[in-house]
C-alpha cells in the first residue's frame, strides 16, 4: 500500500500531466489523424507513468506500485474529463 503522501504526490503529477495534454488536444491543430477522445485515457496512462517516474522520488521497492497507481490515476482523470467535455 502506498502512503497517503505518495498517493498525493502521484495525483498532483497526474493532474498536471492530463491537464496539459487536454489543453493541447483541444486545439485540432495539435492532434494527429489517428487521435480520438476515446483513446485519450489510454494515452494518459502512459504519459502519467512516464512523468511520475521522472518527477516523484520513489525507492525501487515501491516503484511498480507507484507507476501502476500513476497509470490508474491518469486514466481515471482523463476518463472523467472527457466525459464532462462530451456531455
Amino acid at each position: 500500500m502506498l502512503s497517503a503522501k505518495k498517493q498525493m504526490e502521484i495525483s498532483l503529477v497526474c493532474h498536471a500531466t492530463v491537464g496539459n495534454w487536454m489543453a493541447s488536444m483541444c486545439n485540432p491543430k495539435n492532434r494527429g489523424s489517428a487521435f480520438t477522445w476515446e483513446k485519450f485515457p489510454e494515452m494518459m496512462e502512459k504519459q502519467c507513468r512516464g512523468q511520475v517516474s521522472l518527477q516523484v522520488p520513489m525507492s525501487d521497492l515501491i516503484r511498480e506500485r507507484c507507476l501502476g497507481h500513476a497509470e490508474q490515476t491518469g486514466r481515471k482523470i482523463a476518463e472523467n474529463w472527457v466525459k464532462e467535455m462530451t456531455e
